[in-house]
Order: C-alpha cells, then sequence, then structure tokens
C-alpha cells in the first residue's frame, strides 16, 4: 500500500541512501518533472493564442490574462492536479491547503511586488478557478523543492555583453516537464502609467518564466537545487517580474539584492550594454563570471561560486567523498561544458545565429541542449528565448524545441 504523501513531515520519510544518489548524481524524479498522470494529452496552442495583450490595472491584467486564456488555464490545472495526484498519492486541494500552512511567502510578496499578488487574484477570477489554486500553481520552484526537497535539471541561459561583434544579449532554453508542451504562451503587458511594456514567455495562467522589457532589461534564469532554500521569501516567479518592472538593469540588480529569495536561482540580468550573473541562495547572492573580461556568461543547473549548501546536499557530498567528482558526467555539468565551448571561442557567424546555434545542439546524444519533446512525462525543452537589448530591444521566441521550431519575432510599439 503506497504511504500518503504530507508536507509537514515528508523530510523525514525519504530514504537518505536513495536521496543521496539522487541528488548528487543527477538521475533523481523531480516531482513533476518525467512524472505525469496518464489522463495527460498533448496540446497544440493554435497561433492567436500564443500572444495575449495585457492592459489596465495589475487587477485588469490578471483578469484579462485568466478569461483570454480560461479554457487553457482550466485544462491545464486538471492535468497540474493530476500530476499532484500521482506523484504524491494525495488529492490536490489537500496538497495546495497543506502548502499554503506549510510555507508563508506572501509577506514578502506584499512587500516587494504587492501588484502581482493582484495580478493572480485576477488570473484566478478570469478563469474561474480559486485564488490559493492559482497563487500555488505561480510557485513552481518552490513546491519543487519543499515537497521532495530536491529538483530537476533544465534550463540552459547564457549572455553577451554588447561589443564590436553584436548587440548585448541574453537567452535561455527553458526546459520542463512534457505536460506543458502546448500552453506556451507570449504576453504583451502594457503599464499605461509608466509606458513600460513588458514581454513574458510562460505557460497559461502563470506570471512569468522570464522576460524582457521596452528599457531593454532581459532575465533568464536556472534552478540550482543544491543550495539553501526556505519556507518564506519571494519566489522565483516574483523576483523575474520585480525585476522587469525597473527601467535599467542596475535597478535591477539592486532589487535583486534586497529580497529575501525563497528557492536557489541563477539569474542571468541583461541590459543594453552590459550582463551580469548572480547565484542566489537564501542566505548568499554571489556573481559569477565564466571568464574575466569576456562579457559572456553561460549557466545550468548546478553552483559554480556559491558554497551555500542545503543541509541534504551537504550531507550527501560528505556521503560521497572521493566519489563526488561522479556528478561531473550529470546532464547539468555536460550542457555547461556545451555551452563553453561553443561560446568562448569566437565564430565567424553572427551574435544571434551563434547563440541559436548553441541552443539548438545536440553535442551530446544523451545531454543535449536542446531537448526534443517526446512524450508528457518526459522533460524536454519547452521554449527557447533570445533577447536583443542594444538598440530597439526584441524577443525571439521559439515555441518548444528551437532545433525544430523557428524563432518569431516580438517587436515592442505594436502586438507581434
Amino acid at each position: 500500500m503506497k504511504s500518503k504523501f504530507t508536507i509537514g513531515n515528508q523530510f523525514n520519510t525519504l530514504n537518505k541512501s536513495v536521496l543521496i544518489i539522487m541528488t548528487c548524481i543527477f538521475i533523481f524524479n523531480l516531482p513533476g518533472y518525467g512524472q505525469q498522470a496518464s489522463t495527460s494529452k498533448q496540446k497544440v496552442v493554435t497561433g492567436e493564442k500564443r500572444l495575449i495583450v495585457l492592459e489596465g490595472t495589475p487587477y485588469e491584467r490578471g483578469k484579462i490574462h485568466g478569461e483570454k486564456l480560461k479554457v487553457e488555464i482550466n485544462e491545464f490545472v486538471k492535468i497540474w492536479k493530476a500530476n499532484i495526484r500521482e506523484v504524491y498519492q494525495i488529492e490536490p486541494d489537500k496538497f495546495i491547503a497543506d502548502f499554503i500552512r506549510y510555507t508563508d511567502y506572501q509577506p514578502a510578496i506584499k512587500k516587494y511586488t504587492p501588484d502581482l499578488l493582484e495580478e493572480v487574484r485576477g488570473i484566478a477570477e478570469g478563469c474561474g478557478i480559486d485564488f490559493d489554486t492559482m497563487y500555488v500553481f505561480q510557485l513552481v520552484d518552490e513546491y519543487w523543492l519543499n515537497t521532495a526537497d530536491m529538483n530537476g535539471e533544465r534550463c540552459s541561459s547564457l549572455g553577451m555583453s554588447k561589443n564590436e561583434d553584436g548587440p548585448s544579449c541574453v537567452a535561455q532554453n527553458m526546459d520542463v516537464e512534457g505536460f506543458r508542451n502546448g500552453y506556451q504562451v507570449v504576453l504583451h503587458i502594457k503599464d499605461q502609467d509608466s509606458l513600460q511594456e513588458t514581454f513574458i514567455f510562460t505557460f497559461a495562467g502563470f506570471i512569468a518564466t522570464n522576460g524582457i522589457n521596452n528599457k531593454g532589461v532581459g532575465v533568464v534564469v536556472n534552478a540550482m537545487s543544491q543550495l539553501s532554500y526556505a519556507r518564506e521569501g519571494l519566489p522565483v516567479a516574483f523576483v523575474i517580474r520585480g525585476m522587469l518592472e525597473k527601467n535599467n538593469p542596475e535597478d535591477a540588480v539592486k532589487f535583486l539584492h534586497r529580497v529575501k529569495h525563497a528557492s536557489p536561482q541563477n539569474y542571468i540580468i541583461g541590459g543594453p550594454e552590459k550582463v551580469y550573473d548572480f547565484e542566489c541562495s537564501c542566505n548568499r547572492i554571489v556573481p559569477f563570471q565564466p571568464v574575466e573580461g569576456s562579457g559572456v556568461v553561460y549557466h545550468t543547473n548546478h553552483p559554480l561560486v556559491n558554497d551555500d549548501y542545503n543541509p541534504k546536499y551537504r550531507d550527501a557530498l560528505k556521503a560521497l567523498g572521493e566519489n563526488a567528482t561522479v556528478t561531473r558526467r550529470g546532464n547539468s555539468f555536460v550542457r555547461f561544458d556545451a555551452l563553453q565551448k561553443r561560446l568562448i571561442v569566437k565564430q565567424k557567424t553572427d551574435r544571434i545565429s551563434q547563440i541559436k546555434g548553441a541552443l539548438s545542439s545536440h553535442d551530446s546524444e544523451r545531454h543535449p541542449i536542446c531537448r526534443p519533446y517526446t512524450n508528457s512525462r518526459s522533460g524536454f525543452t519547452f521554449g527557447s528565448t533570445i533577447m536583443v537589448l542594444s538598440g530597439k530591444p526584441e524577443f525571439h521566441v521559439s515555441f518548444g524545441p528551437p532545433d525544430s521550431n523557428p524563432y518569431q519575432v516580438f517587436k515592442f510599439g505594436n502586438s507581434n
């Protein structure tokens, strides 16, 4: 008989030896990652559904989001809940209620990004789903970490500062669970008071996975489950949106340093002239620069300069001892090495072509940067984004693996 999962006591019920192997060799099954209820199906989103313009107050913007994608959000939330039921062996509504009791993120959200809480309320109202469900729906990194105490390997990110070779850019392959396929969407947010506009790449009902604003600020991210995390602080999606509200990258960096981080994440922040990279845990923020003075950054899913490890990862490394080097064969390290080889050497192609080549690559058959969609149970490259930040900002988006899905270009000043 399968045991029921309870958030408050689950840390004491995991088999420690299995956790050590799974965490350190990076071959684990992330909750919801590579696992999905058999009732899920692949959905194809038509072209007109892929760009949603959001205007008005934060609540009104959320309501438009919820209303325009009501069918997709309701369908997707049912799949998400089925996944929770299968993976955690608990009824989804109880999972949601337990998770809200177990964590305390809303004080930080209200302090640093209060408008976004209203936006989530608007999404809930617009799509007809209760607020608690849509709130926990936003906490992807947070429930991955706090429920299974480990995370998966997904997402390859990079940034290039402006120089004689080309404009400043940041870019990312967003790798997630296969059941999210077909729910890709770009949000075009227009703030009438500040005249700021933002493009967000995300999935239906979710406030942000990454994005760019018309001031030339771009943000891409990578999860790092090895580092410390907390039951309070500002969740990742809200950190992304908070930085994208700033008018320049320097203010975005200040915001990143000002907040308490709920979940460990690497943030690459780009501006018209320069890009920045920071490995963030709940206790430390450490800048990362692969090659000093190169103006090029890249990252995958393991920390390189921040050693604020969470207790379970420290125990895992200690238990492995000299064998800890086996992690170098893992997915994240292979992808990091592939990015490094492709980005450090000056290419004959233009900068955008070089970035597209890296993000579409299969240098490793087992651990490619571009991961194909196979089925709803496996991870894949949900989308690929390139943000051109110098001059007139542009948002290049591939709705799926970029080796087989052409990039669409979104420009500010019009809706496509």
